[in-house]
């Protein structure tokens, strides 16, 4: 059986953290999907924004990245093959 690619995965994530004594909160969307038997493409977007201590807004930030992952045909193969 030969794997099969362009399948795509999407989700969501909502991350609260606190970062030098500031709340951070991140609302993104995630994509990944496998390209080909040696890339697999990963893509997140969002907004993460900083708050003070008052839960005012101090900074804003938009998120974009894409990612691709070059990974040998062995690794990919064990875990699209059942």
């Amino acid at each position: 059986m030969s794997p099969i690619y362009n399948y795509g995965c999407r989700g969501n994530i909502s991350v609260e953290s606190i970062y030098n004594d500031k709340l951070v909160t991140m609302n993104a969307n995630v994509y990944f999907s496998f390209l080909n038997s040696h890339n697999i493409i990963y893509a997140i977007s969002g907004t993460a924004t900083m708050y003070n201590e008052k839960n005012e807004v101090i900074k804003k930030q938009t998120i974009l990245r894409n990612i691709t992952i070059v990974i040998e045909l062995r690794v990919l193969d064990s875990i699209l093959i059942h």
